[in-house]
């Protein structure tokens, strides 16, 4: 069983000036689960969050 953070920023440019103007931040944390130890799958289990719109996420098997 584990656990991770996660954070990050973004931005896009302005049509006319392209300027970067306005900024989002989001964050949020997850569980990992070891579900199979001979092929090193887990399951992850995620809430994140920005501004405007929040999430949870499930996936099986990610890869790093």
């Amino acid at each position: 069983m584990g656990f991770v953070g996660f954070a990050n920023v973004n931005s896009a440019s302005q049509p006319n000036s392209r300027k970067f103007r306005y900024f989002n931040p989001a964050g949020g944390a997850g569980l990992r689960i070891k579900f199979n130890k001979k092929t090193d799958t887990n399951i992850g289990i995620d809430y994140g969050k920005s501004k405007d719109y929040s999430s949870v996420s499930i996936n099986l098997g990610e890869t790093f």
